[in-house]
């Protein structure tokens, strides 16, 4: 993610997004000054933020068990959840897949 800054791709994918994963507990676990620890909260959530509008078509995000809180806004604008096959059930957690709002190639 830290390399991402900059580029653009067709479609991005984030593996384990879970909340026990993102954001990193060692960023936010180690600061003793809570000012500290909201700075490296902040800090964690713009690596996502970034990772995800890289993307210029789709973004695919997955996680296993809780996903990551930064992920609750657009979990909760969604309908429904999507469709995954069987297959894709055993193997992760839900997942979002959607058009990238930050894409130029969108029309």
């Amino acid at each position: 993610m830290h390399r991402a800054k900059g580029l653009e791709f067709k479609a991005v994918f984030v593996v384990d997004a879970a909340d026990d994963v993102v954001p990193h507990p060692q960023a936010i676990d180690t600061p003793d000054d809570p000012a500290d620890r909201a700075e490296a909260l902040a800090a964690e959530r713009q690596l996502l933020y970034v990772s995800l509008t890289r993307a210029r078509d789709e973004a695919f995000v997955t996680w296993v068990g809780a996903p990551s809180r930064f992920l609750a806004p657009a979990l909760a604008a969604q309908p429904s959840p999507p469709a995954l096959t069987e297959g894709a059930r055993g193997l992760f957690g839900p997942a979002v897949v959607t058009p990238s709002p930050f894409g130029r190639g969108m029309g």
